[in-house]
């Protein structure tokens, strides 16, 4: 079965959604479907930016035996404020030395008549 990714989370995202890094506050909620995916929903809020999160996660795998973390989030995050628009992202799990699970990835996409790419980090709370 999937991680479960519920839970709030804080960090940093790096790149052009407020023109500078910014604090990242992130609340996810997993549902199980059927199959190897859950649904994740949520909402962010990042330097004065907020809005949801629509995605799935999927199942961590095995290479000879050994599990690791495959690109376990695939998102949009949905814009409400400033502008309405949708970045696209990814993201992968992994679990820090306190065993906090910590998700990073990457977004890119539209940005209130420009356009938006970065990096962000966070950590579960």
């Amino acid at each position: 079965t999937p991680l479960d990714f519920s839970g709030e989370y804080t960090g940093w995202v790096t790149g052009a959604i407020a023109g500078t890094d910014s604090a990242l506050a992130i609340t996810i909620t997993q549902t199980a479907l059927n199959g190897a995916h859950d649904r994740i929903t949520g909402t962010w809020e990042s330097g004065g930016a907020s809005g949801s999160i629509f995605g799935t996660a999927g199942d961590p795998g095995f290479e000879d035996g050994v599990p690791y973390m495959p690109d376990v989030l695939a998102f949009d995050m949905r814009l409400t404020s400033p502008c309405a628009d949708t970045l696209v992202g990814s993201g992968y799990a992994s679990e820090a030395a306190d065993a906090v699970l910590e998700i990073s990835g990457s977004y890119s996409g539209p940005y209130c008549g420009g356009s938006a790419q970065g990096t962000w980090k966070v950590g579960r709370i």
